[in-house]
Protein backbone atom coordinates (compact mmCIF):
# COMPACT_ATOMS: atom_id res chain seq x y z
CA UNK A 1 0.00 0.00 0.00
CA UNK A 2 2.92 2.34 0.56
CA UNK A 3 5.64 1.52 -1.94
CA UNK A 4 3.74 3.04 -4.86
CA UNK A 5 2.23 6.07 -3.14
CA UNK A 6 3.45 9.42 -4.50
CA UNK A 7 1.94 12.56 -3.03
CA UNK A 8 0.45 13.73 -6.33
CA UNK A 9 -0.21 10.37 -7.99
CA UNK A 10 -3.64 9.76 -9.53
CA UNK A 11 -5.65 7.48 -7.25
CA UNK A 12 -6.86 5.17 -10.04
CA UNK A 13 -3.30 4.84 -11.39
CA UNK A 14 -2.20 3.96 -7.85
CA UNK A 15 -4.76 1.13 -7.69
CA UNK A 16 -3.55 -0.26 -11.03
CA UNK A 17 0.12 -0.04 -10.01
CA UNK A 18 -0.56 -1.88 -6.75
CA UNK A 19 -2.62 -4.48 -8.59
CA UNK A 20 0.14 -5.16 -11.12
CA UNK A 21 2.85 -5.47 -8.49
CA UNK A 22 1.04 -7.09 -5.56
CA UNK A 23 -1.63 -9.20 -7.28
CA UNK A 24 -4.54 -7.23 -5.84
CA UNK A 25 -7.66 -7.09 -8.03
CA UNK A 26 -7.85 -3.45 -9.13
CA UNK A 27 -11.50 -3.64 -10.27
CA UNK A 28 -12.66 -4.90 -6.86
CA UNK A 29 -10.76 -2.20 -4.99
CA UNK A 30 -11.98 0.53 -7.38
CA UNK A 31 -15.57 -0.63 -6.92
CA UNK A 32 -15.12 -0.58 -3.15
CA UNK A 33 -13.78 3.00 -3.26
CA UNK A 34 -16.66 4.20 -5.45
CA UNK A 35 -19.33 2.34 -3.48
CA UNK A 36 -20.62 2.96 0.05
CA UNK A 37 -18.53 -0.03 1.18
CA UNK A 38 -15.40 2.12 1.15
CA UNK A 39 -16.99 4.72 3.43
CA UNK A 40 -18.29 1.92 5.68
CA UNK A 41 -14.78 0.41 6.02
CA UNK A 42 -13.27 3.82 6.73
CA UNK A 43 -15.97 4.41 9.34
CA UNK A 44 -14.95 1.09 10.95
CA UNK A 45 -11.33 2.33 11.00
CA UNK A 46 -12.60 5.52 12.68
CA UNK A 47 -14.29 3.45 15.40
CA UNK A 48 -11.02 1.60 15.98
CA UNK A 49 -9.25 4.96 16.24
CA UNK A 50 -11.64 6.49 18.80
CA UNK A 51 -9.91 4.96 21.83
CA UNK A 52 -6.66 6.63 20.72
CA UNK A 53 -7.98 9.84 19.17
CA UNK A 54 -8.04 12.00 22.32
CA UNK A 55 -4.33 11.53 22.88
CA UNK A 56 -3.36 11.09 19.23
CA UNK A 57 -1.27 14.11 18.27
CA UNK A 58 0.10 12.99 14.90
CA UNK A 59 0.49 10.07 12.51
CA UNK A 60 2.05 7.59 12.49
CA UNK A 61 0.82 6.62 15.96
CA UNK A 62 2.15 3.25 17.14
CA UNK A 63 0.38 1.22 19.83
CA UNK A 64 2.14 -1.80 21.31
CA UNK A 65 0.22 -4.15 23.60
CA UNK A 66 -2.44 -1.48 24.07
CA UNK A 67 -0.10 1.40 24.96
CA UNK A 68 1.24 4.14 22.66
CA UNK A 69 5.00 3.73 22.18
CA UNK A 70 7.09 6.83 21.49
CA UNK A 71 10.16 4.62 21.09
CA UNK A 72 8.52 2.71 18.23
CA UNK A 73 8.40 5.94 16.24
CA UNK A 74 12.17 5.90 15.79
CA UNK A 75 13.19 2.35 16.73
CA UNK A 76 10.42 -0.18 16.13
CA UNK A 77 12.71 -3.15 16.53
CA UNK A 78 13.83 -2.18 20.04
CA UNK A 79 10.29 -1.24 21.07
CA UNK A 80 8.95 -4.64 20.00
CA UNK A 81 11.84 -6.58 21.49
CA UNK A 82 11.54 -4.65 24.78
CA UNK A 83 7.82 -5.50 24.94
CA UNK A 84 8.37 -9.23 24.56
CA UNK A 85 7.82 -11.63 27.41
CA UNK A 86 9.99 -14.72 27.56
CA UNK A 87 12.81 -15.70 25.27
CA UNK A 88 13.67 -13.42 22.37
CA UNK A 89 14.70 -14.41 18.83
CA UNK A 90 18.18 -13.91 17.45
CA UNK A 91 16.99 -10.75 15.70
CA UNK A 92 16.57 -9.21 19.16
CA UNK A 93 19.95 -10.71 20.17
CA UNK A 94 18.36 -13.43 22.23
CA UNK A 95 16.16 -16.56 21.60
CA UNK A 96 11.38 -17.00 20.74
CA UNK A 97 8.60 -15.24 22.63
CA UNK A 98 4.86 -14.82 22.66
CA UNK A 99 3.65 -12.49 19.93
CA UNK A 100 3.73 -8.76 20.55
CA UNK A 101 0.57 -6.90 19.54
CA UNK A 102 1.36 -3.83 17.40
CA UNK A 103 -1.35 -1.52 16.05
CA UNK A 104 -0.22 1.01 13.44
CA UNK A 105 -2.50 4.07 13.16
CA UNK A 106 -1.75 6.16 10.09
CA UNK A 107 -3.00 8.38 7.30
CA UNK A 108 -2.02 7.07 3.89
CA UNK A 109 -0.48 10.09 2.16
CA UNK A 110 1.37 11.62 5.08
CA UNK A 111 5.04 11.81 4.01
CA UNK A 112 6.22 11.00 7.55
CA UNK A 113 4.05 7.87 7.52
CA UNK A 114 5.50 6.78 4.17
CA UNK A 115 9.06 7.28 5.44
CA UNK A 116 8.24 5.36 8.62
CA UNK A 117 6.75 2.42 6.74
CA UNK A 118 9.65 2.16 4.30
CA UNK A 119 12.43 2.67 6.87
CA UNK A 120 11.01 1.13 10.07
CA UNK A 121 7.79 -0.84 9.78
CA UNK A 122 8.32 -2.83 6.59
CA UNK A 123 11.98 -3.91 7.06
CA UNK A 124 11.58 -4.85 10.73
CA UNK A 125 8.21 -6.54 10.24
CA UNK A 126 9.75 -8.81 7.62
CA UNK A 127 12.29 -9.98 10.19
CA UNK A 128 9.91 -10.08 13.15
CA UNK A 129 6.76 -11.36 11.42
CA UNK A 130 6.71 -14.63 13.38
CA UNK A 131 6.61 -12.85 16.73
CA UNK A 132 4.52 -9.77 15.90
CA UNK A 133 0.73 -9.61 15.62
CA UNK A 134 0.54 -6.49 13.45
CA UNK A 135 -2.66 -4.62 12.70
CA UNK A 136 -3.01 -1.45 10.63
CA UNK A 137 -5.65 1.28 10.90
CA UNK A 138 -5.72 3.60 7.85
CA UNK A 139 -7.53 6.56 9.36
CA UNK A 140 -5.07 8.89 11.13
CA UNK A 141 -6.65 12.22 12.00
CA UNK A 142 -9.38 11.99 9.35
CA UNK A 143 -12.74 13.46 10.30
CA UNK A 144 -16.03 11.88 9.21
CA UNK A 145 -19.10 14.10 9.18
CA UNK A 146 -22.54 12.58 8.58
CA UNK A 147 -24.65 14.55 6.12
CA UNK A 148 -28.42 14.96 6.37
CA UNK A 149 -28.85 12.41 3.55
CA UNK A 150 -26.96 9.81 5.59
CA UNK A 151 -23.80 9.93 3.44
CA UNK A 152 -20.42 10.85 4.82
CA UNK A 153 -18.11 13.78 4.19
CA UNK A 154 -14.43 12.99 4.77
CA UNK A 155 -12.01 15.70 5.89
CA UNK A 156 -8.28 14.91 5.80
CA UNK A 157 -5.31 17.05 6.83
CA UNK A 158 -3.68 16.64 3.43
CA UNK A 159 -6.77 17.11 1.27
CA UNK A 160 -9.35 15.04 -0.57
CA UNK A 161 -6.82 12.80 -2.32
CA UNK A 162 -5.54 11.60 1.06
CA UNK A 163 -9.13 10.69 2.00
CA UNK A 164 -9.46 8.69 -1.22
CA UNK A 165 -6.19 6.85 -0.58
CA UNK A 166 -7.35 6.10 2.98
CA UNK A 167 -10.50 4.65 1.40
CA UNK A 168 -8.34 2.47 -0.86
CA UNK A 169 -6.37 1.26 2.15
CA UNK A 170 -9.60 0.56 4.05
CA UNK A 171 -10.90 -1.50 1.13
CA UNK A 172 -7.60 -3.36 0.74
CA UNK A 173 -7.60 -4.09 4.46
CA UNK A 174 -11.14 -5.45 4.39
CA UNK A 175 -10.62 -7.58 1.28
CA UNK A 176 -7.14 -8.98 1.81
CA UNK A 177 -5.52 -8.29 5.20
CA UNK A 178 -6.85 -11.38 6.99
CA UNK A 179 -6.99 -13.74 4.01
CA UNK A 180 -4.19 -15.92 5.36
CA UNK A 181 -5.30 -16.07 9.01
CA UNK A 182 -6.73 -19.58 8.70
CA UNK A 183 -3.81 -21.97 9.33
CA UNK A 184 -5.64 -24.94 7.83
CA UNK A 185 -6.83 -23.20 4.66
CA UNK A 186 -5.82 -24.92 1.42
CA UNK A 187 -6.98 -22.07 -0.81
CA UNK A 188 -4.28 -21.72 -3.45
CA UNK A 189 -5.51 -18.22 -4.28
CA UNK A 190 -4.42 -16.96 -0.90
CA UNK A 191 -1.09 -15.32 -0.13
CA UNK A 192 0.48 -13.45 2.77
CA UNK A 193 -2.25 -10.86 3.14
CA UNK A 194 -0.62 -8.76 5.83
CA UNK A 195 2.69 -8.45 4.01
CA UNK A 196 1.06 -7.77 0.64
CA UNK A 197 -1.22 -5.09 2.10
CA UNK A 198 1.73 -3.39 3.81
CA UNK A 199 3.70 -3.50 0.58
Amino acid sequence: MFKNVKSQQDVHKLIEDCANIDYVLADEVSACVRDTDGQKYLSEMRNRTLEQIESMEHAPWIVINGVRSALAQSDLKTAICDAMVGDKPDYCYEPTPAKVNVVFHYSAQDSKVQDYVLNELYPHYRNLEEIVDLDVVPFGLTEIKTNEDGNYTLICDNGLNECRVNLIHGCLYNEYYHNDDDPVSDNQEEYDGKLQVIE
